[in-house]
């Protein structure tokens, strides 16, 4: 197995982006501008550590449709290793950023096959070999709870974790999908 310097591990998906003009008194909203872009906090990090010189790895899933195809490009423009990208057939996941006058924002993230993500093993003996990994809290499926047992047992010698939300409200998250 070849030695990595960094993985990412979550979603690679397209935002869309909707920018949001706000009217008084009811605080109903249309759309003042609206697009598509890769995004995602995993796939942002990988393109972000290339910048800095560092060998990285994108590990996700993605729907196997023109949508993945945009963002598999978009990462690898950033020569970032696409090769354990999984595809499959599941439906897509989603990502809504809302976006207010005053650059408030809201994410919203959804869709079966981020929820199904699995590490599987050839990608578990990728994880091994990497010096740095990073996840977040909602990372797919079960891929966080793997990534956390590897550092436990030594096998990542550092794990970054971007918590995206309160530690209350990650629990009440992990209470729901059980």
């Amino acid at each position: 197995i070849a030695y990595i310097n960094q993985i990412t591990v979550g979603s690679a998906v397209i935002d869309h982006v909707c920018f949001l003009h706000i009217t008084d008194p009811d605080n109903s909203a249309f759309v003042t501008y609206r697009g598509r872009r890769s995004g995602v906090v995993a796939a942002n990090i990988a393109c972000g550590l290339t910048e800095f010189g560092r060998d990285t790895t994108g590990i996700s899933q993605v729907r196997n449709d023109y949508d993945a195809e945009v963002v598999i490009d978009s990462i690898q423009r950033w020569n970032v290793d696409t090769s354990h990208i999984r595809r499959g057939d599941e439906l897509p996941s989603y990502v809504n950023v809302l976006r207010g006058p005053e650059g408030d924002r809201m994410t919203i993230a959804g869709g079966i096959l981020y929820r199904n993500f699995a590490l599987l093993y050839p990608i578990i003996a990728t994880t091994q070999t990497a010096s740095v990994a990073f996840t977040s809290a909602y990372a797919p499926g079960q891929g966080g709870d793997k990534l956390l047992k590897l550092r436990r047992a030594r096998n990542i010698n550092i794990l970054v974790f971007d918590l995206s939300g309160s530690l209350p409200e990650l629990k009440n998250e992990e209470q729901n999908l059980q």
